[in-house]
């Protein structure tokens, strides 16, 4: 691996993981305090917007099978956060599972293990929010 594309995989990394990171603070310290007020009956560990499934569709659909690389120190970061201040009993697995969810739906609505370019964003924007869908579905 040349030294450039190790300096690629790595910023594609961290820029995947702080997005993942911030979105799941997000999610976690201002909507799904809003949610609970509207939707008491629901446990906190349902949130009817999670941000951060954005972010794995997006990685998958923008880095194809690399994603799943790109996305593993975000979903163990937050999964750590679960387990330790929310007492969370998910296994690490179910980190795993969501990565898989997205990008087997991301290819199962592309046709397509590879990734997609930028400037394909705006034909794409209806497929992805299909993949997204689909990506929900298995998650839960």
């Amino acid at each position: 691996m040349s030294r450039l594309t190790f300096i690629a995989e790595a910023q594609a990394t961290i820029i995947v993981t702080i997005a993942y990171v911030i979105l799941f603070v997000v999610t976690f310290g201002a909507l799904m305090p809003i949610q609970a007020q509207f939707f008491d009956w629901l446990p906190m560990s349902i949130s009817l917007l999670f941000l951060p499934h954005g972010v794995r569709v997006l990685a998958v659909y923008l880095y194809g099978w690399r994603a799943i690389l790109y996305l593993l120190p975000g979903h163990l970061v937050t999964w750590g956060y679960l387990r330790v201040f929310l007492e969370s009993e998910q296994g690490i697995y179910s980190a795993l599972i969501s990565i898989c969810a997205s990008f087997l739906a991301v290819c199962l609505v592309f046709r397509t293990w590879s990734s997609h370019s930028d400037s394909q964003l705006r034909s794409h924007w209806l497929l992805i929010i299909i993949a997204g869908a689909v990506a929900s579905i298995g998650n839960g």
